[in-house]
């Protein structure tokens, strides 16, 4: 047999030069602990392929937060402090609220 259909036989993933199945390798787990108040400890983790989507989660966490909880708040800061499996720190984000009304609407 020869052509594309040689390496991928009956829809199982092609075999490496040594005849063996692809090694598959885990994703990298990031713990997402969040500060909003009093600080909350991710024991869990996130399965994330790269940093952008270790960024990506930290913002939606954030807004997420945002828009439950920060809406009676005129001043309020959360947020979320990344770090590796080996607790080192990856990337530490932070969103904050701050409501200046003007003296004629507080009228």
């Amino acid at each position: 047999m020869s052509g594309p259909a040689a390496g991928n036989l009956c829809g199982h993933a092609r075999l490496a030069s040594n005849g063996r199945p692809p090694e598959i390798r885990a994703l990298p787990r990031y713990y997402f602990d969040i500060e909003n108040g009093s600080p909350q400890r991710d024991e869990t983790g996130s399965e994330c392929r790269d940093l952008e989507e270790v960024r990506a989660i930290a913002v939606r966490t954030l807004t997420g937060i945002a828009a439950e909880d920060l809406a009676s708040h005129d001043r309020h800061r959360v947020s979320v402090a990344v770090r590796d499996s080996t607790g080192a720190a990856v990337l530490d984000m932070t969103l904050a609220l701050t409501t200046a009304w003007s003296d004629r609407a507080r009228a």
